[in-house]
């Protein structure tokens, strides 16, 4: 594998597998283990891309994995690193085998290149709001250790200012620099479209709601981002209204508090909890955290074992 090369690679929002196929073609990520995802069920996915037709469904998953990728549905781009119930395609028994997106035990190894192309919901208007998710999902996952700490977001993006300019409208902006911010990536570059090169080994857009053939895109850019490394957890700076354990990945809680807070309905009590992160071992690197930016199960397992007084510790 040529260095830098991808070692992983996620394919998000795969739609009919068109994509999937043409960089399978072209040989684009050899050496390197390459997953193809879809939203939705087996049966969701063959009745909105196949006809309803299973066996369709999986001829490309077979014609995909003699290319080299892996097909994996049920697949959710805003909350990649909880994806425990997912299809993937096992060619020897023919048939969608239920199992977690990634098995840590077995790998593959941590994510370095996620590709989500023309990135759309079919509520209008919203997808701002799924970019801004799906790349705090992303930074989750190089918290929790399912991508690699420096890894890659490469989208394919309609030229907004360009469709303006020539008299043209499209569904929904991006909001895709604000987004990518909001969760610490930085933008590595922006290129011209590959879509001719694509299309050529066999590449087709089609719209999600009919599965209509949009026929070739103009204005196309492909953006490339990495993410940006971070600081102890002490000093990491978090943009607005984040939580810290989308950042880090909890280890333990280690002890209880509650402290009075003045609100406009008057005084009343907040716990917070003392959270060590996983690869911080020092006290200094622990940090108190409000029950409400921690997980419900992580808060009652340590309640649980906790029925006394929490011993002291520093604040």
């Amino acid at each position: 594998m040529a260095e830098g090369a991808p070692n992983s690679v996620l394919l998000l929002g795969e739609g009919n597998f068109s994509f999937a196929k043409a960089v399978g073609r072209a040989r684009r990520f050899e050496g390197a283990i390459v997953t193809a995802t879809e939203l939705g069920t087996p049966s969701e996915v063959s009745a909105r891309y196949f006809a309803g037709s299973e066996a369709s469904l999986a001829a490309v998953c077979d014609e995909l994995l003699k290319l080299g990728v892996r097909v994996v549905l049920g697949v959710d781009v805003t909350r990649l690193e909880c994806s425990d119930t997912c299809y993937h395609w096992e060619s020897s028994t023919g048939a969608f085998t239920a199992g977690p997106l990634f098995d840590k035990d077995a790998g593959p190894p941590p994510v370095s290149l996620f590709v989500f192309n023309f990135p759309h919901t079919t509520r209008p208007g919203k997808t701002a709001k799924l970019l801004k998710q799906c790349f705090r999902s992303l930074r989750a996952c190089t918290a929790c250790g399912i991508a690699g700490a420096d890894c890659r977001v490469e989208m394919r993006l309609r030229h907004e200012g360009q469709l303006r300019d020539a008299g043209r409208l499209i569904r929904s902006r991006y909001g895709h620099e604000e987004a990518a911010a909001l969760a610490c990536f930085n933008l590595v570059s922006v290129c011209e479209s590959d879509l001719p090169w694509l299309e050529s080994l066999g590449y087709e857009h089609r719209s999600t709601k009919r599965n209509a053939r949009c026929g070739h895109l103009d204005f196309v850019n492909v953006w490339m981002w990495q993410a940006a490394p971070r600081a102890p957890p002490s000093v990491q700076e978090l943009p607005h209204q984040c939580r810290r354990d989308v950042f880090f990945a909890p280890e333990a809680l280690l002890a209880r508090e509650s402290r009075p807070h003045e609100s406009w309905s008057g005084q009343r009590f907040v716990t917070r909890y003392l959270v060590r992160w996983r690869g911080y071992p020092d006290l200094s690197e622990c940090t108190w955290e409000a029950a409400r930016d921690l997980s419900l199960e992580l808060r009652h397992a340590y309640d649980a074992a906790h029925a006394c007084a929490d011993p002291a510790l520093p604040a």
